[in-house]
């Protein structure tokens, strides 16, 4: 089928909460061609259902139209995360997808969360989907004690199921909570810290200031200029190994670098690219004294093209430097 054709199409994606926030941005920009989108996980749940606002010509799937499958070869059951380059994308030249059709304002819009102001509290989403990939405890602690003393936000933590032994710094909303309730728990809040699961996408999409620890089921690279204002610390490993307060120096950069975020989600996003250029600079400094310590990097939007274009004059200049004649 011709993905550009004015008629409705079902894309097919895989079964997580992160794999449909990605989703819906390729919904959104093939919706801008006409034509309704409908979304479908091959998971039990599916997230189109569920009470997250999205684009418009973008929502459930609809009978008898033709379906694209969006998923990784070969076994088409996923996504690989760890897979090198932009993973949205990956997606999009797929389905032969321009890329200036992707949405840059946020592409997942949440109600505003009646229980709060915007901005006042952070929110922790500590366990991925493995439990190979989550924080401990005594991060979380860490976290919520800077939070409060620094910069006097409370600290909620989110997650699908009660999580036991939370700090009582922590306000625990585990296992409370339903998809429309964490999105807009996630789209009013300050900032998020997270690992590599949902939360961190549904951030990403809300344009709401982001600190994702990543350990090895997770590569930055595959989200990082999608994402915006957002920092991304990779850790050998997992994120669990990361020592507290590196977590703690990472996240008092991402607030004193950030801005309480708005209502108005369109003056959010146009607002990020600024915020985004602050966290790089302030990231650059902090790599640069902590780099007795190589086992964390920090990556950000513009610290991963001022690497790139630095790699690049590096071999431009390797190229056109003299070769050493041989001698007879």
């Amino acid at each position: 089928m011709d993905p550009s054709a004015a008629q409705p199409v079902n894309l097919v994606y895989p079964r997580g909460l992160g794999d449909y926030c990605v989703a819906v941005r390729i919904a959104a920009g093939l919706a801008r061609r006409g034509g309704q989108v409908g979304l479908r996980s091959k998971g039990d749940v599916q997230w189109a259902e569920e009470g997250l606002p999205v684009p418009p010509g973008v929502g459930r799937p609809s009978d008898g139209a033709e379906e694209i499958d969006l998923c990784d070869p070969p076994r088409m059951m996923g996504w690989d995360y760890c897979a090198p380059g932009n993973l949205m994308a990956r997606i999009a030249d797929r389905i032969d997808l321009p890329r200036e059709l992707l949405p840059d304002n946020p592409w997942v819009r949440p109600e505003p969360w009646p229980a709060a102001r915007y901005g006042e509290y952070l929110v922790v989403a500590p366990i991925g989907s493995t439990k190979f990939s989550g924080l401990d405890l005594a991060q979380v602690e860490a976290a919520a004690m800077a939070c409060t003393a620094e910069h006097g936000l409370r600290c909620v933590v989110v997650h699908g199921e009660a999580i036991p032994g939370l700090p009582e710094e922590c306000e625990d909303l585990t296992g409370q909570t339903s998809i429309a309730e964490l999105g807009q728990i996630i789209g009013s809040a300050r900032a998020v810290l997270t690992v590599g699961t949902g939360p961190l996408h549904l951030a990403g999409a809300c344009r709401v200031p982001l600190l994702a620890i990543l350990g090895d089921l997770m590569r930055a690279e595959v989200v990082v200029d999608d994402y915006r204002p957002a920092l991304f610390a990779q850790v050998p490993g997992r994120a669990s190994y990361m020592p507290a307060p590196q977590l703690c120096d990472l996240l008092g950069l991402l607030l004193r670098s950030t801005v309480q975020p708005v209502a108005d989600l369109d003056l959010r996003a146009a607002n990020a690219a600024y915020q985004q250029r602050q966290i790089d600079r302030e990231a650059s400094k902090w790599k640069r004294a902590n780099c007795a310590t190589p086992a964390v990097t920090v990556t950000g939007a513009g610290i991963k093209k001022a690497a790139a274009r630095s790699k690049s004059g590096r071999a431009k200049r390797l190229q056109s430097a003299p070769r050493p004649q041989p001698t007879s």
